[in-house]
């Protein structure tokens, strides 16, 4: 690749957009290659579990797993928010979100009270091998 042919030997690193262009699917090129996202489908996990009944809903796997799990997330996030204020009014659904404590999601687990509006999740790294993504691990950035 034209990374390696430039003489570049250093880890390569990329964002979420990794799962829906094509890295993963690039061969040999790609492997070792690490990238981040929301979550990782581990056996058991809700993620897992929703990319399972997506595949059988659909006939076919979910083309964008970050996306489209992040997009489920806010769905969930947003049918929370109306349970608890029993509103659509944009008022009370911020409030709702903004006082959202351990909602769990496909993704993971968040807190939105006391955030200021980012809840602090984990962030998943993935390392491509053998032509697949694994989980390298796990980091969480510190709430101060």
């Amino acid at each position: 690749g034209q990374i390696r042919g430039a003489g570049i030997e250093s880890e390569i690193l990329g964002a979420d957009s990794f799962d829906a262009t094509g890295v993963i699917e690039a061969g040999d090129i790609a492997d070792g290659v690490y990238y981040t996202t929301h979550g990782f489908p581990s056996d058991g996990s809700r993620m897992q579990a929703f990319l399972d009944a997506y595949e059988e809903a659909r006939g076919e796997p979910l083309e964008t797993i970050s996306f489209g799990t992040l997009a489920a997330d806010a769905v969930l996030i947003v049918a929370n928010a109306y349970a608890e204020a029993g509103s659509f009014e944009a008022q009370a659904l911020i409030d709702a979100i903004a006082s959202a404590e351990d909602l769990d999601l496909v993704t993971e687990t968040v807190t939105f009270a006391g955030t200021n509006g980012t809840p602090v999740k984990p962030v998943f790294i993935h390392q491509i091998q053998d032509g697949a993504p694994t989980l390298a691990g796990t980091l969480t950035p510190d709430q101060g």
